[in-house]
């Protein structure tokens, strides 16, 4: 249960990200997007890295979920700033 709970929470903060730059002004996007192509590159290496302790075991969805609600949490209040 644990690994299905933990998955929908990364993909509710995925679509929490999604929103924010949804509303985003044009400028500010074309101003963001190497970063965020930049994020999302790191994002998925870091990623990767937290299911390593895990390779092969059930811990490793799980810690690679956890790894990347938290990464995309940073980003959600980081873009959020933009919105101000």
């Amino acid at each position: 249960h644990g690994e299905i709970y933990n998955k929908q929470v990364s993909e509710d903060i995925d679509d929490e990200l999604n929103d924010i730059w949804g509303r985003l002004d044009e400028d500010t996007k074309s101003g963001l997007l190497q970063e965020e192509r930049d994020w999302i590159k790191e994002k998925e290496k870091k990623i990767k890295e937290a299911g390593k302790e895990w390779e092969g075991g059930s811990g490793q969805p799980l810690a690679e979920n956890q790894e990347g609600a938290d990464l995309t949490r940073d980003r959600v209040y980081k873009l959020a700033d933009y919105l101000r």
